[in-house]
C-alpha cells in the first residue's frame, strides 16, 4: 500500500507539471502565472512531501498511528481538491465578468518611467518597514513594504528584459534588485520575503520580454535568471538561524559559510503533508475543536487586532498552525501562539474545519481567488500597473496551499490592492514632477517587446492570441 500511494504523489507530480507545461505550449495559459505558481506550491508541500509521512521515524512528534488508511484517505482527498480546482479556475463563475467590471488604471507608462518608480517604490518601502512602529499599524505597513520590494524588483525586471546587454540599464537594476532582497528580508526569519522579490523580478522579466519568445527561448531566459535568486535563498536557508536574523548577520554568513544545496534541501523538505495527515488522524478521535469553515471566517478576522476582542467580550480564535506544535506535545518549542508554527495545509485544515465539503469550498474559493488574479494580469499584460502588483505577494500564492491558508490568502489581496493604489499615485507624481520622462528612450530602442525578436513574431501571435481566448 504504501508504495502504491508512493507512486501515486509522483504520478499526480508529474501530471501537473506536464498539464502546466501542455497549456502552455497550446497557448491556453502562461508560463508564469498565479495559478501556477500556486500549483508548484501544491505540488511541492502537499504532494512531494507526503511519502515521507508513510514511515515512522524516531522523534517524529507527527508520526501516523495508521499511515496505509490515513495515507490512502488524504491522497485520495488531494485528488479531488486538485479535480475540483482545475475545473473551478476552467469554468471561472463570473470572474472574468467580474474583472471587466472593476475600474483599472488606463494608462501605461513608459520604461524610464517605469525604472524611475521602481527607485521611488525601495524608497517608500524602507521608512515603511523600519520607521511605523505603532502597533497593528506597523504591521499593515510592514506587509505594504515587503510587497512594495517586490514590485520595484518586478519594474527592474520589466524595463531590463528589453535591454538585457545594456550595462547602463544592467548595473543599476543588479543594485536595486539586491537592495530589494535584503531590505525586504531584513528582521525576518523565514524566507518568504526573498522568494517574493526573487519571484516577482522574474515575473516582471517574463511580462516585460520573455513571454514573447519562443517557448525554448523563454526557458532558457527564465531558469538563467532564477539561478541568483535561488542560490541566494539557499545559501540564507542553510545558516539561517532565528537569533541572528534579526541582527543582521545571517547575510554575511551566508555567502560565508552556506551551502547552496543543503539550504533548497531544507528549504522544499517540508512537512507539511505529514502535518495534515496527523491532523486528520486527531480530528477521527476528537482530539480538535471542529469549526466549520474557519479559514474563511479567519481571512476576514485576520486583519483585526486581538486587542480590540476583549472590548466586545470576545477572543479573536487561533489558526490551527499556532495548535499544532501544543496538540503535538513538541519538546523544547514555543507556543504557536507565541513561537513556531506548523501548518496542516488546505487538506489537514479542511479535515477539522467540516470535512469533506470544506475540501470541496476551499478548492473552489482558491481557485476563483487565483483565476481573479490571473484575469486581472490578462485584462491588460502591456500595463506594469495591472501586470505586477499581483506579483507582490508570491511567496504566499507558493505557500498558499501549504498554510496558514486564510493569512495568506489575505496577504494576496491586501498587497495586490495596496500595490495598485501605491503604483497608480507613484506614477502620477512622476508624470506631474518630471513629466519629460514619458518620452524618454533609455537606450535609443523601442520599448515594445516584438521589435528585437522578430523571428518569433508568428508563433508569439498565434500564441497569445488563443491564451487571450481562453480567459475571454
Amino acid at each position: 500500500m504504501v508504495t502504491l500511494l508512493t507512486l501515486l504523489a509522483y504520478a499526480m507530480t508529474v501530471f501537473i507539471l506536464g498539464f502546466m507545461a501542455w497549456e502552455h505550449l497550446r497557448g491556453k495559459t502562461d508560463a508564469l502565472s498565479i495559478r501556477n505558481f500556486g500549483l508548484l506550491g501544491y505540488v511541492m508541500f502537499m504532494i512531494v512531501s507526503a511519502p515521507m509521512a508513510f514511515t515512522q521515524f524516531p522523534g517524529n512528534p507527527y508520526n501516523l498511528s495508521n499511515p496505509q488508511s490515513t495515507g490512502a484517505k488524504y491522497m485520495a482527498w488531494a485528488v479531488v481538491f486538485l479535480g475540483v480546482f482545475l475545473i473551478t479556475y476552467r469554468m471561472g463563475f463570473g470572474v472574468p465578468r467580474l474583472v471587466k467590471l472593476l475600474p483599472k488604471p488606463k494608462s501605461r507608462p513608459g520604461d524610464a518611467t517605469v525604472f524611475a518608480m521602481a527607485v521611488v517604490m525601495s524608497g517608500i518601502a524602507f521608512p515603511m518597514l523600519f520607521s511605523v512602529m505603532v502597533p497593528y499599524i506597523g504591521t499593515l505597513s510592514g506587509w505594504v513594504g515587503t510587497s512594495l520590494c517586490a514590485v520595484s524588483a518586478g519594474m527592474v525586471g520589466w524595463v531590463w528584459s528589453k535591454r538585457l546587454f545594456n550595462p547602463v540599464i544592467a548595473i543599476p537594476a543588479i543594485i536595486i534588485v539586491a537592495f530589494d532582497f535584503v531590505l525586504a528580508q531584513w528582521g525576518e526569519f523565514g524566507r518568504r520575503s526573498m522568494v517574493t522579490v526573487g519571484a516577482a523580478f522574474i515575473w516582471g522579466m517574463y511580462y516585460g520580454n520573455f513571454r514573447y519568445l519562443a517557448p525554448t527561448q523563454q526557458a532558457l531566459r527564465v531558469a538563467l535568471f532564477t539561478i541568483p535568486p535561488v542560490l541566494v535563498i539557499g545559501l540564507y536557508s542553510s545558516v539561517r538561524d532565528s537569533t541572528e536574523a534579526k541582527a543582521g548577520k545571517t547575510f554575511s554568513k551566508a555567502f560565508a559559510q552556506g551551502n547552496a544545496l543543503d539550504g533548497l534541501s531544507e528549504a522544499t523538505a517540508q512537512n507539511a503533508a505529514n502535518i495534515g495527515m496527523w491532523v486528520m488522524e486527531q480530528q477521527s478521535l476528537d482530539r480538535i475543536e471542529h469549526r466549520h469553515l474557519f479559514s474563511i471566517q479567519y481571512f476576514f478576522l485576520h486583519p483585526v487586532p486581538r486587542a480590540l476582542f476583549p472590548r466586545v467580550g470576545l477572543e479573536k480564535p487561533w489558526p490551527l498552525s499556532t495548535m499544532t506544535a501544543d496538540l503535538a506535545n513538541r519538546r523544547g518549542v514555543k507556543s504557536g501562539r507565541l513561537g513556531i508554527t506548523n501548518p496542516a495545509g488546505v487538506i489537514g485544515n479542511a479535515s477539522v474545519e467540516g470535512g469533506f465539503y470544506a475540501l470541496i469550498v476551499y478548492a473552489f474559493v482558491g481557485a476563483l481567488l487565483l483565476r481573479f488574479l490571473d484575469d486581472l494580469v490578462q485584462s491588460d499584460v502591456l500595463n506594469p500597473l495591472l501586470v505586477l502588483p499581483p506579483a507582490s505577494a508570491l511567496g504566499q500564492t507558493l505557500g498558499l496551499a501549504r498554510g496558514e491558508v486564510p493569512v495568506f490568502a489575505f496577504m494576496m489581496v491586501f498587497s495586490t490592492v495596496a500595490t495598485i493604489i501605491v503604483m497608480v499615485f507613484v506614477g502620477k507624481v512622476i508624470d506631474r514632477v518630471a513629466p519629460q520622462l514619458a518620452n524618454t528612450d533609455l537606450d535609443g530602442a523601442s520599448d515594445d517587446w516584438g521589435d528585437e525578436f522578430e523571428d518569433y513574431g508568428d508563433w508569439d501571435a498565434g500564441h497569445h492570441e488563443r491564451a487571450d481566448r481562453s480567459h475571454a
